[in-house]
């Protein structure tokens, strides 16, 4: 509904075990009304009757989101690092005319070149290092992929990268395995282990005790490192 120029959307929730009408104001949810038997003609009134009220806390909350962004966005160069091969490097920002950012790795540190006006730093970082990755994937990844699939005869179909959140990888029945872009944050050690537990699974399907010898047989610390993988947050 509209209100001196300015559009109100709410929603009604019903909620049999409270007596009175309340007006709430949420960053998911938007307005909020809610009440033990409410009708559509009442709602608007009380809207209507605390519109002015809406209008400002709704505006206060959106210059408060605002300035959490600006102060994410002011303290992103100082606490910003990105993780590759089991290190992690700072990143250096550097202002740029250039409408597209980039990003370059020296060897000791990764270095933005990025325009300080651009309002979504963390989003284009984060596409940036993905990049990064992938490109990283197929020249320190895949040599350990192919190493261990000769030493192991034992061939996937397909290898895809891809950035998931919960799983290090997969092997598909039909022996296809897809692995997690953020193994390129791993140390050797820990990347081998993903690949040897994804490879193994082209000959054992199961988690079986068999599955488990044969990692062995190629990776005797396995244990180890399996524990530092279920600890590794991302």
């Amino acid at each position: 509904m509209k209100y001196d120029n300015h559009n109100i959307d709410f929603t009604i929730e019903i909620k049999k075990n409270i007596k009175h009408t309340y007006i709430s104001i949420h960053r998911e949810k938007g307005i909020v009304i809610k009440g033990h038997n409410i009708s559509l003609d009442r709602a608007k009134q009380l809207i209507l009757s605390k519109a002015e009220w809406i209008i400002k806390k709704s505006e206060d909350a959106k210059k408060r989101q605002e300035q959490i962004d600006m102060v994410k966005q002011s303290n992103l160069a100082n606490n910003y690092a990105v993780r590759f091969l089991g290190v992690n490097y700072q990143l250096d920002f550097v202002n740029t005319n250039l409408s597209k950012a980039t990003l370059n790795f020296t060897g000791d540190k990764f270095v933005v070149k990025i325009n300080n006006e651009i309002k979504i730093k963390n989003e284009i970082i984060e596409l940036l290092v993905d990049n990064f990755y992938r490109e990283a994937s197929i020249n320190h990844i895949m040599p350990l992929i192919n190493y261990y699939s000769s030493i192991m005869k034992l061939y996937p179909k397909e290898i895809k990268f891809r950035k998931v959140k919960k799983r290090w990888g997969s092997c598909s029945h039909d022996d296809k395995i897809s692995l997690n872009l953020n193994i390129c944050q791993l140390n050797q050690e820990q990347a081998s282990y993903i690949i040897i537990h994804e490879l193994a699974h082209i000959k054992e399907k199961n988690h079986s005790k068999n599955f488990w010898l044969l990692i062995e047989k190629y990776l005797p610390d396995y244990k180890r490192l399996h524990k530092e993988i279920l600890s590794f947050v991302f």
